[in-house]
Formats: structure tokens, C-alpha cells, sequence
């Protein structure tokens, strides 16, 4: 007798590099909790629903889905069955994706962690009614520390300012909802069992130790051509929270304190109180370095990890 699928989803949601990926590997480690591989949905998959006449070889041809399991013949009864309760595509897809992961661990409460999907939590809850939405939140300096040491995302002062400013007004807007669970990366680090047991209370899952042990796990967790997501193999620690001290230009620490300091201060985060002068004009110039770099060095990185994974998943297929 197969074992019953649980409906029960959840969002984890951040600025970039604020431990989404620590989370959501932590929550995995809960033998009642599963949290699926990032699935881009809003950024990444939507495009693909309406410019595709087979959407579920269209979503099934990202290669993080393939990479997860996810194949269009798999996937289409799955669109289906979503869509004959009145799903329209968009939420039927998005929930079909988290559908393969729930039959694959029954009994278990789903997760889905994409940082990006900050930006689309009411598109979310019009798809997913009773689902529960956890936000990460990380000091920004921290944030561009950690983006300028990884192959991923921006490493302009202008774009994660702007990042980090749209997930907090999202949190601040949200923070008063009963379906929503705001926390603090410097907590989970350096308290992790009390932030831990607050999320579980959240979930409706008792508290497992075995969270804590996360990093002794037996696979990654993430693909190959995620090596950013390397420290999750380390237990916590917390020289993280403070080394953008010692990591970032002091002209950088201004131009993020300039723009975001007001913002900061409301979220606990004390200023270092460097000067800078011509802020605007600073701002400005760092806009059009994010978008240089978008272009050339961003845009192509996509590109060759996007081809080396298609490759290996191919290999890997013809090897079976």
C-alpha cells in the first residue's frame, strides 16, 4: 500500500547569498521535512509556458529540473491532474513540479527554495492557498562579501542594494501575516537550535537534532555546476557575519550604507558610518557596472554552466 502524499508546501525566499541554500539544507535534514532543488519558477520557467507549444517538454528541458528528475513525461499527467482542479498553467505547472517531489517523499512536508521568488509571494499564495512562506534575511555588506566570492548573481554595489531593498520592503509588508515566518541569517548561525525550533513551530514539525547535523550528510544536495553552494558541507560557523569587514572597500560600505542605511537600522543592523561624497553620482556609475557585467561576464557564465550541465546529464543518460 503506497504511502499517503502530503499537501502541505513552503517557500523559503531571501536576497541572494542571505543562507537560503544553509536553510533549506538544515530543513532537509528533518525526517518529516523535504525541500526540493531551486526551480527558478517566475524567473526562469514561467517565459517558457507561453512561448513553448509542449510545456512540459519545454519546463522539462531546463536542465535543474532534468538534473532533479523531472522529465515532460512525467511531469505532463501531473499538469494535467493540476489543471482538471482548475489550476490555471502557470499554478498548475508550478505545482506539478512540487507534486514529482511530494510522490517521491510521501509523508513529507514539501519545500521549495528559489531567493527570487521574494518577488512573486502573492502570485505564490494565489497558486498555493494554505502554503507557508519562511524569509531569510542577512546584513547586505554580508550579502556583497558573499556574492563577490562566488561564480553567481552581481557583484555591483547598486544591484544588491536593490535586491536587498525590494526582499525587505516584501518582509516588512509581510511580517505581520500568520502564514509567514521572517528570520535573521546571524541567528541561525549563532543560535540555531531556538531558530530552528521557532520554524518548526511554523510547520507544524516537532524539532529534530538531526537538523543540526546537516553537514554529515550522505549527497550534496545541489548539482555539479553548483560549487556555490559548497559551504553548505561545513557546520554552521559564524566568522561569516562580520568578515565583509575585512572582504569589501570601505568606498563600497558607504555607497550600501548611503543607499540602504535608513532600512538597516530598522532591521538591527548598525552602521559603520563611512563618509562618501557624490552618492548619486556613485550609485549611477555602479548601475552601469552591474549592467557591463551582467552582459559579459554573467550572461556567458550562464550560458557555458547552462552547456555543461546539458552535457553531463546527457552522459549520464547514455551511460544508463
Amino acid at each position: 500500500m503506497s504511502k499517503p502524499v502530503r499537501q502541505d508546501r513552503f517557500f523559503i525566499v531571501g536576497c541572494g547569498r542571505s543562507g537560503t541554500t544553509l536553510l533549506k539544507t538544515i530543513l532537509s535534514s528533518h525526517p518529516e521535512i523535504y525541500v526540493c532543488p531551486e526551480t527558478f519558477f517566475f524567473r526562469s520557467v514561467r517565459p517558457r509556458l507561453h512561448s513553448a507549444p509542449d510545456t512540459p517538454e519545454a519546463v522539462a528541458s531546463a536542465w535543474w529540473l532534468a538534473d532533479a528528475g523531472l522529465s515532460s513525461d512525467k511531469l505532463k499527467p501531473l499538469i494535467e491532474a493540476r489543471k482538471n482542479q482548475g489550476k490555471p498553467l502557470e499554478c498548475a505547472t508550478l505545482a506539478a513540479i512540487l507534486d514529482f517531489h511530494a510522490a517521491a517523499h510521501p509523508n513529507m512536508i514539501i519545500g521549495e527554495k528559489t531567493p527570487d521568488h521574494v518577488n512573486h509571494l502573492d502570485a505564490i499564495r494565489d497558486c498555493f492557498s494554505g502554503a507557508k512562506i519562511v524569509q531569510i534575511m542577512r546584513d547586505p555588506r554580508a550579502v556583497l562579501a558573499s556574492y563577490r566570492k562566488v561564480k553567481v548573481g552581481s557583484n555591483a554595489v547598486a544591484d544588491i542594494a536593490s535586491e536587498w531593498a525590494s526582499g525587505t520592503s516584501t518582509l516588512e509588508n509581510w511580517a505581520a501575516r500568520s502564514d509567514f515566518l521572517p528570520i535573521r541569517y546571524e541567528d541561525l548561525v549563532t543560535d540555531p537550535e531556538s531558530t530552528l525550533r521557532d520554524i518548526c513551530v511554523f510547520l507544524g514539525v516537532d524539532f529534530s537534532l538531526d537538523m543540526l547535523n546537516f553537514h554529515t550528510r550522505e549527497t550534496d544536495g545541489f548539482s555539479q555546476e553548483q560549487t556555490h553552494h559548497a559551504n553548505t558541507r561545513r557546520a554552521l560557523f559564524t566568522d561569516s557575519i562580520e568578515a565583509w569587514k575585512k572582504q569589501l572597500p570601505r568606498r563600497d560600505v558607504a555607497l550600501l550604507e548611503w543607499a540602504l542605511g535608513t532600512m538597516m537600522v530598522r532591521h538591527g543592523y548598525e552602521l559603520k558610518g563611512e563618509k562618501i561624497h557624490f552618492g548619486r553620482i556613485r550609485m549611477a556609475a555602479s548601475r552601469v557596472g552591474g549592467i557591463l557585467h551582467k552582459a559579459f561576464v554573467r550572461f556567458p557564465r550562464q550560458r557555458w554552466k547552462a552547456l555543461r550541465a546539458s552535457r553531463r546529464l546527457r552522459r549520464e543518460v547514455q551511460g544508463k
